[in-house]
């Protein structure tokens, strides 16, 4: 690292800290057929961009939507021209 910033950590008063593992963690594998219950911190979150896209896409259809319906609502109907006749 090109840039270091040193600091000092100190602990709250009353802070325990836990105690780690002496073994380190595993993880599941594709295909593998362990019934063993697998714990982690991975938050299970399947969005994607192309999600987030269909969204994006979703809101800015409504939005225009909108106004065109007010477009719509607030256009001025043109005044009956007088018959000359």
């Amino acid at each position: 690292m090109s840039d270091e910033y040193p600091f000092t950590w100190k602990a709250p008063a009353g802070f325990t800290p836990s105690k780690g593992s002496s073994t380190p963690p595993t993880c599941a594998r594709a295909g593998s057929s362990s019934s063993e219950a697998t714990t982690g911190t991975a938050s299970g979150a399947t969005d994607s961009p192309a999600t987030d896209a269909l969204w994006i896409g979703a809101g800015g259809i409504v939005v225009v939507a909108a106004i065109v319906a007010v477009l719509l609502l607030l256009r001025r109907r043109p005044s009956p021209s007088p018959d000359d006749d």
